[in-house]
């Protein structure tokens, strides 16, 4: 079965993938060994009190065979000759973009 979730940790908790799948396994009362397969698909840190929380976005299946995950790969196109574009901007992206 497939969940995705939000999950709200401490520093220490999300430190490793291993800390996770235990709080996973505790939170659905699932064997470690049922979950075969985790993936973080985002992360934020919640930084606006004392108590410092990470904020988790994950996926996880249990009690199925792990499953073969493809890789997105992104073709870039050849831009030579292609009409130029003009980037407005000095900030982190422009600059990038700028190069």
């Amino acid at each position: 079965m497939r969940k995705e979730i939000n999950i709200i940790l401490t520093p220490k908790q999300s430190s490793s993938e291993k800390n996770i799948l235990s709080f996973l396994s505790k939170k659905f009362q699932i064997p470690e060994d049922k979950i075969s397969y985790l993936k973080i698909l985002s992360r934020s840190v919640d930084a606006r009190s004392r108590n410092v929380k990470i904020n988790l976005k994950v996926l996880f299946i249990y009690n199925e065979e792990k499953p073969s995950i493809e890789k997105d790969n992104f073709i870039y196109q050849d831009v030579k000759g292609k009409e130029k574009i003009i980037i407005v901007g000095s900030g982190p992206s422009g600059l990038f973009a700028a190069d």
